[in-house]
């Protein structure tokens, strides 16, 4: 798996399958992006890409095949 930020805990689930799916959360109160995470955020349908967390926020993304 690469590096994130020390910011964000990642977590990466069923990697290099067709049903793989990032969890990433925010554990600060700035901003972060993540150039490293990019796909379909699952719980809204939006396209991210990089991965821009809120303070304390979280995403749920099923990765683009590279």
């Amino acid at each position: 798996m690469e590096q994130h930020d020390d910011r964000v805990f990642v977590v990466r689930q069923g990697a290099g399958t067709p049903h793989e799916l990032v969890c990433a959360t925010n554990v600060t109160s700035e901003v972060v992006v993540i150039d490293g995470i990019v796909g379909t955020d699952v719980l809204t349908g939006q396209q991210v890409g990089p991965l821009r967390l809120p303070a304390y926020g979280d995403a749920w993304v099923s990765p683009d095949v590279r």
